[in-house]
């Protein structure tokens, strides 16, 4: 059997050559796949700016003791109500912004995330 190779110098599935179409299909759905990309990536970035930003910002106070914030602190108070992929940004926004100064790292107990493999931080909150 021979292979077809479209404009785009992949190989051609059963359908494009059907249709005619000189174009895979992997290609011709690149954009739109970006375009879904682009809108999600847009929308958790509108949901991290706005109430789990406050949300998050809340808890850090609520786990401070001493002005000191240790990331096994916060965890519990955020679990479920921030959605999961949006807590790494938001720590790194926090240090950005001036919320948080990174002291050190210690052994993370968050046996529920699977993530006891990782290091937590701990932080001292900032001015800002």
């Amino acid at each position: 059997m021979n292979s077809l190779l479209g404009h785009c110098g992949h190989v051609l599935d059963r359908a494009s050559v059907m249709v005619g179409d000189t174009t895979c299909s992997d290609c011709r759905r690149a954009p739109l796949l970006a375009g879904i990309r682009a809108a999600e990536q847009s929308k958790r970035q509108a949901a991290a700016d706005g109430n789990e930003w406050s949300l998050f910002i809340v808890a850090l106070r609520q786990a401070a003791r001493d002005g000191i914030v240790h990331q096994n602190d916060v965890r519990p108070l955020i679990r479920g109500r921030i959605y999961h992929k949006h807590i790494g940004p938001l720590y790194t926004r926090a240090k950005a912004a001036g919320v948080l100064v990174e002291l050190h790292r210690e052994q993370s107990e968050d046996g529920i995330g699977r993530n006891t493999h990782h290091a937590s931080g701990v932080y001292r909150l900032g001015a800002a």
